[in-house]
């Protein structure tokens, strides 16, 4: 098995069209900000059960956030991470049966 040096990794995609975007984020061809639209810099909080940077992808557009990190980023970012929840389920200690709920997927702040 061969191995690539970073150069051509860093050339394959370029090749492939994905550049660097705002805050770090990888992004494709589509423009990490729009005209006008409203940046907020925020901080995902730190898990230690995953540590890696959280994907967000809006329009074609993918950001990869840091975590325990001031960002900065678009409003539809934002707004992606207020609208992610994951189903959770609370045993009634009584009956023994699951109840549903939602939870945040992403413990963020935003700062400014």
């Amino acid at each position: 098995m061969s191995t690539l040096d970073t150069a051509a990794i860093d050339e394959a995609i370029a090749a492939a069209g994905v550049g660097k975007a705002q805050t770090g984020a990888k992004a494709t061809k589509a423009p990490a900000k729009e005209p006008n639209e409203k940046m907020y810099k925020i901080r995902i909080s730190t898990d230690q059960t995953n540590p890696f940077p959280v994907q967000v992808a809006v329009q074609g557009v993918l950001f990869l956030i840091d975590r325990g990190k001031d960002v900065e980023v678009p409003e539809r970012v934002v707004e992606v991470l207020r609208n992610a929840v994951e189903l959770r389920y609370v045993r009634d200690e009584k009956t023994g049966e699951l109840t549903p709920y939602e939870h945040p997927s992403y413990n963020f702040s935003i700062i400014g």
